[in-house]
């Protein structure tokens, strides 16, 4: 796996060496220095060299100037696991407050302590800060709020990688990872006196409407997110609508009288709006405690909660999706310079739902002189600087409609009306919040908790929240 891994400053000046293997000498850091660093032309993460490959990853340290974590190893490894593994190990580096230069080089024992627990034998193993801690001489500082990896950190995030089941071998050191929990993520201990575990399915909506009212683009990224305050060592499922979990033509019709029979939900309150006999679900990421063996089998996410507040999975979908709001434009020039407006907003959603905080953004000609409007509902106000007319409303009803009437007025001259007839009118832009509705239709099924030895029903709480994302509609 691993052969060693070199740290540099933003000058190339090698901070930390940790050779690994017995084959791998100290003056490759100076190859890596030469070949890359020192070399502006170079993009790539990776640098192959006869039979040694580099792998790296350059982060902002905690002055802003780059911080160089590579990776050297001389054997076909995964890549992803290398740069998830550099990303994770410069998280560990924010926590404990050594990823600073000056720090680094004062403290640089404690890193060597966290490369003993990350690495066996060259293999990454776990990076997660619970385990870690007890095991260093120092704790991390206080307040420390941990930066967000990038793109591809986040991506890797879910992968479960990490995990590295196929060790075949194991180190003899006292402080070697075999002696770890299986659940890293999770502490042995734990009791509460009221169990309870939260669920929410936050989903963010993209769309755009075409001048015609036709759907140009649309989809649905979706979050499952967890606050688990379990005792002991709890073995969860969570069962949902998506394609896999419920099979034939028939059930796909239920009605939500008729999933009260086939789903473990006792309160039809609890069945969210907009709900479907089954969803297709898209670029599925899980969080590292999932079973994927289980889902994979059954479609059932099985599951060893960590304690706390975690991100169970991501998801996308992007058919059969639930379009929330309709939003209908009308724009007409008069006497070549006044526009009038009429924008027509109906809720698509049922009556017993509303939806919180919604705004939508009008955008009028950049040489705007005058606006008047009158709503049928809610606040609006003209914003000069954004030069739009912003519409709002504190909650709006499902099954609902309302009108937005106004008249711009943009200088006669033959200078502006040339550039009125070249404006490219951006899109109308909205936002809003939706409980108990779901873009989507996913459904959860039944979510089940078992702790064997203590053996008590925990309390559940399940929330679906529709939040927008690019909501635009051209005209």
């Amino acid at each position: 796996m691993l052969s060693a891994i070199f740290i540099y400053n933003a000058k190339g000046d090698l901070l930390i060496s940790k050779l690994i293997k017995d084959h791998v000498k100290r003056s490759l850091a100076d190859v890596f220095r030469t070949q890359v660093i020192n070399d502006p032309h170079v993009r790539s993460p990776i640098l192959t060299l006869g039979s040694t490959t580099f792998q790296h990853v350059i982060r902002e340290s905690s002055d802003n100037l780059p911080m160089w974590l590579v990776a050297v190893s001389r054997s076909n490894v995964d890549s992803s696991m290398i740069w998830e593994y550099l990303h994770k190990l410069y998280q560990l580096m924010e926590a404990f407050g050594i990823n600073d230069e000056d720090v680094l080089k004062d403290e640089f024992m404690l890193l060597y302590e966290i490369l003993e627990l990350t690495l066996e034998n060259g293999i990454p193993q776990t990076t997660d800060l619970a385990q870690i801690i007890p095991r260093v001489s120092r704790k991390p500082i206080e307040n420390n709020t941990i930066s967000k990896s990038p793109d591809l950190d986040d991506f890797l995030s879910g992968s479960n990688i990490l995990k590295a089941p196929k060790l075949s071998k194991r180190s003899s050191s006292s402080i070697a990872l075999s002696s770890l929990s299986e659940c890293p993520w999770r502490p042995s201990g734990l009791k509460y006196k009221k169990n309870e575990v939260y669920l929410d399915i936050n989903e963010k909506i993209t769309i755009l409407v075409g001048k015609d009212g036709s759907i140009v683009k649309s989809f649905v990224d979706g979050s499952v997110d967890c606050v688990s305050h379990l005792s002991g060592m709890p073995l969860c499922q969570l069962g949902l609508n998506d394609t896999y979990s419920i099979h034939g033509n028939e059930k796909s019709e239920l009605s939500i009288v008729e999933m009260m029979s086939e789903y473990d939900i006792k309160n039809k309150k609890a069945i969210p709006n907009a709900a479907a006999g089954s969803v297709i679900l898209e670029d599925c990421k899980f969080h590292q405690c999932v079973q994927l063996n289980k889902y994979e089998a059954n479609h059932v996410i099985q599951f060893v909660p960590p304690d706390g507040p975690f991100q169970l999975m991501q998801y996308r979908v992007i058919d059969n999706i639930n379009i929330p709001f309709n939003v209908i434009p009308e724009v007409e020039i008069v006497k070549n310079s006044t526009l009038n407006y009429k924008v027509t907003l109906r809720s698509l959603f049922p009556s017993n739902v509303s939806a919180k905080d919604v705004t939508v953004k009008i955008p009028v000609p950049p040489t705007t002189i005058k606006c008047d409007f009158n709503v049928s509902g809610g606040k609006c106000k003209y914003d000069a600087g954004e030069k739009c007319m912003v519409w709002k409303y504190n909650k709006y009803k499902g099954s609902t409609e309302n009108t937005l009437s106004g008249k711009v007025a943009i200088p006669a001259t033959s200078h502006d009306l040339s550039d009125l007839l070249r404006w490219s009118r951006p899109p109308i832009s909205m936002g809003f919040e939706i409980v108990m509705f779901s873009n989507s239709g996913l459904v959860v099924r039944h979510l089940k908790c078992q702790e064997p030895q203590l053996n008590y029903q925990p309390v559940k709480w399940i929330k679906y929240i529709s939040h927008s994302g690019a909501y635009e509609i051209r005209y």
